[in-house]
Order: C-alpha cells, then structure tokens, then sequence
C-alpha cells in the first residue's frame, strides 16, 4: 500500500496527511508526529505540537478529490497517531490536507528558514515504506514557465528493512540524488528521529537528522542545493514545507491482499468521519501482494502547454497528461478537435486564447484531477464539448469570458471537490446548465457578471464548507437557486448587487460558522429570506444598504459569536427582526440617519466585548437596551444629536472605558447618574477611563 502524508505551505500552510496500517505478521504499521515546526534562526513562526484537541483552522485552497478528516482521538497524548484508522481509501487515489493559514510560514528569498518535524517509530521503520520532509516551490508552465522545484529528506527502508537516508532534488519530475548514506545500524533500537532542513540567507538548503530526544542534529547528509527565486511576482516567491510518510509499494496497480475483496473496498481498512476540519484526498495509490499491471495507454509524464496550433501535434497518441494541460496565449487557435483522443489530465487552464470559439475536442475527458480554469477567452460563448466531465478534482474558475452567454457543456457535471467560481462574465445570463451539480464542497463565489439575474442551476447545493460569495453582480435581484442550501462553513459575503431586491433562496440557511457581511446592496429593503438563520459563528456586518428599512428576516437569530455593526444605512429606521437575539460580542450601531428604535434588542443581557452608539442623527432613547447588565469591553455613545434618553437601567459592569460625549441634547447629569450606577455595583464597576464631557448642560 502507498500512502502520502505531508504538510504543505504554499501561499496557506497546508497539513497534508496520508493514513493506513497494513499488518506484516504481527506488527502493526503505525506512525506518530510528535510535533511540526517552521522557524528562523531561534524564533518559531509556525509549530503544532498536537495536544490541544483541535483541529487546525483552514483557508480557501486546497487539492484533491473528497472531504474527511480524522476521527476526534487521531490527536491524543501530544501525537498525531497514522495508522489504518485514520485514512480512507477511495479509487486507488486518497491524500489528506488539513489547511492551517493563509500567507504566512511560506520560505521566502533571502530570509533564512529551517523546517522540522518530530517522527516517533515504535516499531522502526517499516519495510518499503519512508518518512521525510519536503520542500517545495510553486512552479508553472505556459504562462510563466518555471520549473517546479522540490527539495527531500528522507528516512527510507527498502523491502528487506535495510533504511537509507536521501537527501534529494526533484525539477518537474527528474530526481537527482544530492547525497545518500546507510543508517541502518544507527537506527537500531531508536524509537524517535527528528529531520530538519535549513534554510540559510543565501537560500541554500542543508539536511541533518536528530536521533534520540536530546535536540542535537547528530547528522549531517553531505552537500546542499540553493533554491531558485524568480523576479516574476507569481512563480518561486515562495516555498512549500511540509513533511511526509509513505506506507509501502508505489505500485500502479493491486492485487488483493489474502484474496480478502474487502482488503480493497474501503469498507474494512478505512474509517472516515466529516467535521469541521477540511481535509482532501489525492494520490492514494494501493498495491497489494504483488500483480500484474495492463500495459498503459500512452502517457505523457508532467504537464504540456499548447501555444500555437503546432502544439498539438505532440499530444498525437496521447490518452493522458499527469499534470496539467494549459491551452494558453494562442491567437489563432479556434478550437481542440485534435484533442479527441485524451481521455484523463491532471489538471486543464484554458487561458487568452483571443479566437477560440469552441471546446470541442474534450469529448472523451470524464474527469480532471486538478482545477479547470476558463479564463479571458474573448471568442468563447458556450463550454459545449465538456459534456462527459461529471467531476473536478479540485477547483473550477470560469472568468473573464466576456462572450460567454451560458455554461452548455457542463450539464452532467456533478461534483466539484473545493471550490466554484465563476466571475467577470459580462455576457452570461443563466447558471441553468449547472442543474446537475450537486456537490461543492468548499467555496461558491459568483461574482460581477452583470448580466445574471438568478442563481437557478445551483438548487441541489445543500452545503458548503467554506464561503458563499454573491457580490457585484448588476442585474441579479434575487438569490431564487439557492433554495436547498442549509449551511454554510465559514464567511456569507452579499455585497454590491445593485438590483438585490430579496435574500429569497436563503430561507433554509440555519447557520454561518465565521463571518456574515451584507454591504452595499442599494435595492435590498429587508432581510426576508434568512429566516431560518440561528446562529453565526463570529462577525456580522449590516453596512451600506441604503433603502434597508429594518431587519425584518432575522426574527429567529439568537446569537453572534463576536460582534454585530450596523452602519450607514441611510433607510434604516428600526432593527425589528434582532428581537430574539441574546449574546454577541461588540455591538456597533454607528451612521444610521434614520433609526430611532432599539426596541427590538430587549433580550440582550450581556455583551463580551464592546457596545458603541454614534452618529445616529435619529436616535433619541437607548430603549431597548434596558436588560443589558454587563459589557466585557468599552462603552461609547457620542455624537447622537437626539438623544434624549440612556434608559440603560440594569447595566452593572463596564470592563473597559467609559465614554458618553458630544450627546447635544442628553442631560450630562444622565450620563453621571449611569455613571454611579455602574460603579455602585457589588461585582461590577467601570475598569478604565470614565471620559463624560460636551453633553448638554441641564439645571
């Protein structure tokens, strides 16, 4: 069985895992990694040590074809355990990457980096299989052709259990051996080893490996090579880390493993369970016992652009291309029919062709591994000759087609594994040929197509584990498409739809797990639509809406994890709809010309941050907010020319500052009686700066 497990920081850290355990005998074959760690010079800029039960958090990119992650007890006692528990095997294809951050612990030119990761192997390690770590760089082709780049430490055992350490390099796909040494008998009776590689200032990389628990890199492997930096901005400004694990043979083909047909159905070897962590799966590769393999198709090892016509005549006999296919920059290419004969690429950029009017020649492609971009083909008005691909392996962007009138062509597609997104198509009208898609796994951004005027094709999309984008999309005045949606992962973003009448579509929405903004929609006059919507995970933001009269749609919403602002909207006269809210973080109230009533806030008791009131020219009484009893942070309410009333008459305890000014028609002697009623509180109080001043003088 092979299996891969690495970690990976390219613009996001990405922890890739591969997981399985095969018994030889009685030994069962399990990895633990002690910790993973990205620093420069003494300081840590990145480091998990797998002992704080929770799965790491996650950004917007990612490969692979399927969603899982490890069941709750992978991480327990300080490790993160691999073994035939925590994997899952699906059409010989499976790697897992769990994403950590965005733009950050990447190795960068001039910098000086070093990367480790901590390997505990109580059983040494096993036959035909290896540990290491990894370097790698973002390589392109065709459009900035760089080389891909890869840098590799390796702990590895050959069939017999004798182990070398490998120190390599890999340009787009060529390995060349930097150095190598036996450690068999070093490793003799060690349980744990610890691979390092340093990165220094003039970007050359060195190996060394730590054996034991004492910190002290015993050895170093012999020689070094010096990562290369390109000036174009896209390719090489930075370096993927990572490390990984590989479980037995590389064999393209199985055979069954004690002709038990359940060894390789997934159904015995593998678990798997959905949460909130992301995770995909790619490159799992099953080989047991030993067989024989069909002789292949012809296969064409890497990626291939095609710039000119010329260009397909190498790709004759050709049924599949490893990596990705880019059609790029041609100017007379009108369309693929020279492509008929491939059936599989491992990924497919359709990129500036100015006169490509069709995509027929892709008949026979069923499924792409990788990504599928269209993007500024100026001639393409349909995706006709897509119609037998039924699944993207990672990501599908159609953008930038300025004659693309509708997507036929992609009417049986039915999955897209992490993200879709179409934007900048100012001809497309209809989204109708999507009505077979039925998985998106991650991110849906549907943006600045001025010509859309509906989301119908995407009814059969129930949830998303990342974001909802609907924004700048002119002629859009509903969200009629969206019906079977109920949850969405992280962030909703519906902004700038200048005709947004209605959030029709959203009705069975029941959460949003971080962020929630509605900015800039000038047409929008409630928010019917959201009114299943319960819970939202961090943040929301009501800003800009300038016909918004209420909140009439959030009649069922109970809390906001972190804050709630609600600014300049110019229209909004009440926020009716919030009566059932009961917690939040901040709660902002600031630029809102019209409102004069709070009234609907009644059953907020307690707020964890801040509450600020200013700038509401209408505003006369904070009524409403007479459950209030304490506020984690500051108070401010200034600059309400109106405001007559503070009514805040439960409130206990203000952590933070305290801060009532520029009020021209509250009584300062209202603002010191609250005042004194905060501080007069057995367990509350004001714990910073009390600032009262330029409110109006009264006898």
């Amino acid at each position: 069985m092979f299996i891969k497990l690495k970690i990976m920081l390219v613009t996001a850290l990405f922890f890739s895992i591969h997981v399985s355990s095969i018994a030889y005998g009685e030994t069962e074959h399990i990895y633990q990694i002690d910790y993973f760690k990205v620093g420069s010079g003494e300081n840590t800029s990145f480091l998990d040590e797998f002992d704080d039960d929770i799965f790491p958090p996650f950004f917007t990119y990612t490969f692979g074809s399927s969603l899982m992650s490890f069941p709750p007890d992978a991480e327990r006692d300080g490790m993160l355990t691999l073994n035939k528990e925590y994997g899952w095997y699906k059409n010989d294809e499976a790697l897992i990457e769990v994403l950590l951050s965005f733009f950050t612990y990447s190795v960068q030119n001039g910098h000086g980096d070093h990367i480790e990761a901590k390997f505990m192997i109580p059983n040494g390690i096993f036959p035909d299989s290896k540990i290491g770590i990894v370097i790698s760089s973002k390589g392109e082709s065709c459009i900035s052709p760089r080389p891909k780049e890869e840098i590799h430490l390796f702990l590895q055992s050959d069939i017999e259990g004798n182990i070398v350490a490998t120190f390599d390099l890999n340009i787009d796909g060529a390995t060349t051996t930097i150095s190598q040494i036996d450690v068999s008998e070093l490793l003799t009776g060690v349980f744990e080893v610890t691979l390092r590689l340093n990165i220094s200032k003039e970007n050359v990389v060195t190996a060394s490996f730590d054996l034991g628990s004492d910190g002290t890199f015993d050895i170093s492997l012999p020689g070094s090579h010096k990562l290369t930096f390109y000036s174009d901005p896209d390719i090489h400004r930075y370096y993927a880390v990572g490390f990984e694990t590989v479980f037995g043979s590389t064999a393209n083909c199985h055979a069954d493993l004690e002709g038990d047909d359940n060894d390789i159905d997934g159904s015995d070897l593998f678990n798997y369970n959905f949460n909130q962590s992301i995770v995909s799966i790619e490159e799992f590769a099953l080989s047991f016992g030993s067989s024989e393999c069909d002789t292949p198709s012809a296969v064409w090892e890497g990626s291939y652009c095609i710039e000119e016509s010329s260009d397909l005549e190498a790709l004759a006999g050709y049924k599949e291309i490893t990596g990705p296919l880019y059609i790029a920059n041609t100017t007379n290419l009108t369309n693929l029919n020279d492509l008929a004969g491939l059936d599989s690429v491992g990924g497919l950029y359709i990129l500036d062709n100015a006169s490509l009017v069709s995509l027929s020649g892709l008949e026979n492609l069923s499924s792409i591994d990788g990504n599928l971009h269209i993007i500024n083909n100026d001639s393409l008005e349909n995706l006709t000759g897509l119609e037998n691909i039924t699944s993207i392996g990672n990501e599908l962007i159609i953008s930038d087609n300025k004659s693309l009138t509708n997507l036929s062509g992609l009417q049986n597609l039915t999955s897209i594994f992490y993200t879709l997104e179409i934007e900048n198509n100012e001809s497309l009208t209809s989204l109708d040929d999507f009505n077979s898609l039925d998985s998106v796994r991650v991110n849906l951004r549907i943006k600045f197509n001025d010509s859309l005027t509906n989301l119908s094709g995407l009814n059969n999309i129930s949830s998303l584990m990342g974001e909802l984008n609907v924004s700048g999309n002119n002629s859009l005045t509903s969200l009629s498409g969206l019906n079977s949606l109920n949850s969405i992962g992280s962030n909703l973003y519906i902004l700038d739809n200048a005709s947004l009448t209605s959030l029709s579509g959203l009705e069975n929405i029941t959460s949003i797990g971080i962020f929630f903004s509605l900015v800039k929609n000038d047409s929008l006059t409630n928010l019917s639509g959201l009114n299943s919507l319960t819970t939202i995970g961090s943040i929301m933001r009501i800003v800009n809406n300038d016909n918004l009269i209420n909140l009439e749609g959030l009649n069922n919403l109970v809390s906001v994890a972190n804050g709630l602002t609600i600014s300049d909207n110019d229209s909004l006269t009440t926020l009716s709809g919030l009566d059932n809210l009961m917690t939040s973080g901040d709660l902002e109230i600031t630029y809102n010309d019209a409102l004069n009533d709070l009234s609907s806030l009644n059953n907020i008791t307690m707020l964890k941050t801040s509450l600020i009131i200013k700038y509401n020219n209408s505003l006369f009484t904070l009524s409403g907010l007479n459950n209030l009893n304490s506020i984690g942070g500051r108070l401010e309410i200034s600059s309400n020319p109106v405001l007559t009333s503070l009514s805040l008459y439960n409130l206990c305890a203000v952590s933070y500052d305290f801060k009532i000014c520029y009020n021209s028609n509250l009584c300062e002697n209202l603002a010191e009686t609250l005042r004194a009623q905060v501080q007069a509180c057995p367990d509350g109080g004001i714990g910073k700066n009390i600032q009262i001043y330029e409110n109006k003088t009264c006898p």
